[in-house]
């Protein structure tokens, strides 16, 4: 079933009486407790509404802190015709042609990690443009990074991979983001986007 929003909007594109539809040139919109079920999966009734778009010069972006290839993958049979900006930002495309990408030096990244890892309960997913990268390897964990990141590789050390854009660093937090990650990292916020998404 589509989410409030987009049965909103599905209104309001049925609606003929003109208006604020036809200054309507791009429409962006979040994934996870908006297109997406609490499974995680689009609902059917959403291609209908795109081609409504289409027809209509109105431009559909998913953005989302989910990984590229997994948004190309959820928007499978429309997704040449769609714009996405994944990695909360970082990473930009309209369909398969990639037009921004903002990525962070090794040295950065060695950094934050090394922060990080003096956490107690934390994991790292170090996302980058061609794959996800996870060194812990408890279940629950690879479990929730499988989920989000549909090109994901374990390594023995993040610190270790090359050849890769990287893009952003995620979290997992066993004992709850809120309380005991984002308090530690919250001085990063005046260089980095730091957010809290989710429990863990």
């Amino acid at each position: 079933m589509l989410s409030e929003a987009a049965l909103a909007l599905e209104v309001r594109i049925n609606d003929d009486s003109g208006s604020v539809m036809d200054s309507v040139k791009l429409i962006a919109s979040d994934m996870d407790g908006t297109l997406l079920n609490g499974k995680g999966e689009l609902d059917p009734a959403f291609f209908p509404l795109f081609r409504e778009l289409e027809l209509r010069g109105i431009r559909f972006a998913a953005a989302s802190g989910r990984q590229y290839d997994g948004l190309l993958r959820t928007f499978a049979p429309v997704a040449d015709r769609m714009l996405f900006i994944a990695e909360n930002g970082a990473y930009a495309a309209a369909g398969r042609k990639e037009w921004l990408l903002l990525d962070m030096d090794h040295e950065t990244v060695a950094g934050l990690i090394a922060g990080i890892r003096c956490i107690e309960g934390t994991c790292i997913v170090l996302a980058g443009r061609d794959s996800a990268y996870i060194e812990d390897k408890q279940p629950e964990f690879v479990r929730e990074a499988r989920k989000y990141y549909t090109r994901c590789q374990e390594v023995g050390d993040l610190l270790d991979v090359r050849g890769d854009k990287l893009l952003k660093i995620a979290v997992y937090d066993f004992l709850g983001a809120g309380e005991n990650s984002y308090p530690r990292l919250k001085h990063l916020e005046h260089g980095f986007q730091v957010a809290v998404s989710g429990e863990k």
